[in-house]
């Protein structure tokens, strides 16, 4: 049995506003009109409840065509005991009168018209599948769909005709309603139906009652105001931070904008960001740099002291000067500098004055053998002499005197004779002409 659904108007009690915490007036947040505590509970109209009435008006012609196909088959209506669809023929021509088809199970509303006929042809009239009359010389062609009348000419009108129409009475048709075995409902076929007020079920073959539905739309509800406050939040933090949103957005165009944020990531510090410049990382936004900015990075020249560069950010390179002499060659032997070993030895050298005696000089005890000796004496008697003599051996040769030497301007004096020793040298043959004046000489190794 169906079952009526009863339709209540709402009735707000227009003294008795609705407010939110903030003391201001709630609106309805679908129809954004004031809301007012309520007189009487109003039926809430839904798409489930549309939908329900959609789903019964096509259930109930679904069902009638059923019955007209599974009952009556292709008939004429009565209507208001009057079977439309009345044919006539006179001369080539046939006319109907209005009236209501059912073929194939589907109801049709034709207007009166006519048609021509053919000439020297036995032709039916018949209403075909798509609700249209048409003719045909086929009896079983008419068949397929609803056959009206039969009609036969000669070259110039009519020779007969017989009515063709079926009908079923409504009599007929409630009789065979009452035995007729209408199916449970399912998912997939059409049917009666159990009503629930359940809310947390979970069946498939139960129709929901309006106690049922207003539970849920209470729910649904509050849920929805939920959302309306967590929107205004969420458009809150994106203009806080730049993005254009409002409330009156719907979420289907506010979730790209969330989507469009690009998370910070990275594990920069402060110490890693120049000095007043701002950044994100993975644990914060909005953090500031404290590295010093240190301008240009310069050049940077080796001395005898170390040199710091302080930290910080250097706006160009920092050059360091290099030295082509900085080799084991130009560095003595065992020093090392910037990592460089010297290998070179150093000739030692020693210098003295002795008193020229009528004979010789001996210089010993150096700490090394020369290999030159240079010197310079005066006679104290208006002239001098200087020179220097050089080890043979030095030279390859190992015959023969070792001397040199340069005479004085006055050539009054001859060089004298060097011999080499192990620890010193021996001025050889100085003469008398040289007196006892001092020569300086210094030797080297």
């Amino acid at each position: 049995m169906y079952n009526k659904q009863t339709w209540l108007d709402e009735i707000p009690d227009m003294t008795k506003p609705i407010y939110d915490a903030s003391g201001k007036q709630k609106t309805d947040p679908q129809t954004g009109r004031p809301l007012f505590e309520l007189v009487q509970v109003g039926t809430r109209i839904t798409s489930n409840r549309l939908n329900t009435m959609e789903g019964g008006i096509e259930a109930a012609h679904t069902l009638v065509e059923q019955l007209a196909k599974e009952l009556g088959g292709n008939f004429v209506a009565v209507i208001d005991g009057v079977m439309g669809l009345s044919c006539s023929a006179e001369g080539l021509k046939a006319t109907w009168t209005a009236g209501v088809a059912y073929v194939g199970g589907r109801r049709y509303e034709i207007s009166a018209g006519e048609i021509t006929l053919n000439p020297t042809q036995g032709q039916y009239l018949y209403v075909d599948i798509d609700g249209v009359i048409k003719k045909t010389t086929s009896e079983a062609t008419a068949k397929t769909g609803l056959l009206l009348f039969y009609v036969a000419t000669d070259t110039s009108g009519v020779i007969s005709s017989t009515d063709g129409r079926v009908n079923i009475s409504l009599e007929e048709i409630l009789r065979k309603i009452e035995n007729t075995d209408i199916p449970d409902a399912s998912l997939t076929v059409k049917g009666k139906v159990q009503l629930s007020s359940k809310t947390n079920g979970d069946s498939e073959a139960l129709a929901a009652t309006e106690k049922a539905i207003g539970l849920v739309m209470t729910e649904a509800a509050a849920a929805k105001q939920l959302g309306v406050e967590q929107k205004a939040l969420v458009v809150a933090a994106l203009n806080s931070i730049g993005v254009a949103a409002s409330t009156s957005e719907r979420w289907a165009q506010l979730i790209p904008k969330i989507s469009g944020l690009i998370r910070a990531t990275g594990n920069a510090t402060a110490a890693q960001v120049l000095s007043g410049a701002t950044f994100s990382n993975s644990s914060a936004n909005g953090l500031t740099g404290t590295m010093a900015n240190r301008g240009a990075g310069g050049t940077v020249t080796p001395g005898t002291a170390n040199q710091t560069k302080a930290a910080g950010y250097y706006s160009s390179a920092i050059s360091i000067l290099g030295d082509a002499d900085l080799v084991a060659t130009n560095i003595r032997n065992g020093v090392d500098i910037f990592g460089v070993l010297g290998n070179l030895i150093p000739k030692r050298s020693a210098t003295g004055n002795a008193a020229a005696p009528n004979a010789s000089i001996v210089v010993s005890g150096l700490a090394f053998k020369p290999s030159i000796v240079a010197y310079f004496g005066d006679s104290g008697v208006g002239w001098s002499i200087a020179g220097a003599a050089v080890d043979r051996a030095v030279l390859g040769n190992t015959t023969g005197n070792h001397f040199g030497g340069q005479a004085d301007s006055s050539n009054k004096y001859t060089p004298p004779s060097i011999i080499f020793n192990a620890d010193g040298f021996v001025f050889q043959s100085i003469g008398a002409q040289f007196g006892s004046a001092t020569i300086k000489w210094i030797a080297i190794e």
